[in-house]
């Protein structure tokens, strides 16, 4: 991928090697099937707490100063989660060929050289989604948010603790024995009917990053 759409700044190094990375667990998922590349992509461990994209341009060190390669690969699968698989493999293509033409060169001048907003332009474009807040919250700053699970007699809650008050509307599934939920938390909390003996597991296809916080319910 880097050596076909890299970027024209290092502040958005992200674009080289995160996208490379997944694309790494995309044909881990071709080969071995969904279960096994979200295997492999959680086994990238984010190494920082440092922005993966920069808002002023860097030098190289600067660019490299941020998780780009594992978080950058799990931005994406996140971005495929609210966009559709559909939308991300079309925005995927279009950042390595805006015009058929590009198809047909081998000899190396089909490197493009692109930036974040490009990318925002294009997965909004074709998501028809506005997505700036994703790219806010797992992007241009460090931190990575809390998810709240609280487990009570009959109830799961989950809710959101979100640093600096970053606006984060991300719905988070939640299965329930053998039933999949898909919990909408613009609001705040939002609870499942769960009793003692079910077994629940949060973001199963692990489409999100977030810390983990567990409160007695």
């Amino acid at each position: 991928w880097g050596n076909m759409v890299t970027n024209s700044d290092w502040k958005d190094a992200w674009i080289h090697e995160g996208f490379g990375t997944y694309a790494q667990v995309l044909y881990v998922e071709e080969k071995q099937g969904f279960d096994k590349s979200v295997e492999y992509l959680e086994d990238m461990h984010i190494h920082n707490r440092n922005p993966m994209i920069r808002r002023m341009s860097q030098t190289t060190s600067g660019g490299w100063s941020g998780p780009i390669y594992s978080k950058g690969a799990r931005f994406l699968h996140t971005l495929r989660y609210l966009v559709g698989e559909n939308n991300l493999r079309r925005s995927l293509r279009f950042m390595a060929y805006p015009d058929q033409s590009i198809e047909k060169i081998t000899d190396g001048r089909q490197c493009r050289f692109v930036n974040t907003d490009d990318f925002i332009n294009i997965i909004e474009t074709y998501s028809e989604k506005e997505l700036d807040w994703v790219f806010e919250m797992y992007g241009f700053q460090g931190e990575l948010p809390k998810l709240v699970y609280e487990r009570g007699k009959d109830y799961v809650m989950i809710s959101w603790d979100i640093p600096d008050g970053i606006y984060f509307p991300m719905p988070v599934e939640v299965k329930v024995d053998k039933k999949m939920y898909k919990l909408d938390l613009k609001r705040g909390p939002a609870r499942v009917k769960a009793n003692s003996k079910s077994q629940v597991t949060i973001d199963p296809n692990g489409w999100l990053m977030y810390e983990l916080v567990v409160k007695e319910g």
